[in-house]
């Protein structure tokens, strides 16, 4: 058996919210080679979405999967610095390196502090003990 790493995007959306949240996840399985990482890690996200809590406001947050594994076999022991995922993107050399960084991380879109502290406020747990499963 071998490591692999496996990414994957979520969706979390907050019940009667215009907003919603990508969150993106890497998870490390032992697995016969890429196809079996990623039938590992469409298992393990279905069980991951059946998840839900509610939110300080008391709306229930829930989240979905979308349709995208990305795998990376891990060669050397991520305990001695290994590199556990890696992912590369082509652009034009006319693109800044601070437009490539906002594109990737989506620093484009301008928001203020006090909407970031709302937005965020609003995907937080109400109780960290408490998960509906």
């Amino acid at each position: 058996m071998k490591l692999f790493s496996v990414k994957s995007f979520y969706i979390w959306e907050v019940e009667k919210s215009k907003t919603k949240s990508l969150q993106e996840r890497i998870v490390i399985f032992k697995a016969k080679d890429a196809p079996n990482a990623i039938e590992k890690a469409e298992k393990e996200a279905q069980k991951y979405c059946k998840q839900s809590f509610l939110n300080h406001a008391h709306k229930k947050v829930s989240f979905r999967v979308l349709d995208f594994f990305d795998v990376h076999e891990i060669e050397i022991d991520p305990s001695k610095g290994g590199e556990v995922f890696t992912t590369s993107s082509i652009f034009t050399k006319k693109q800044s390196d601070n437009s490539i960084l906002a594109k990737v991380v989506d620093l484009d879109e301008k928001i203020s502090p006090k909407q970031m502290e709302d937005l965020f406020n609003e995907f937080r747990h109400c109780d960290h003990d408490h998960h509906d499963h």
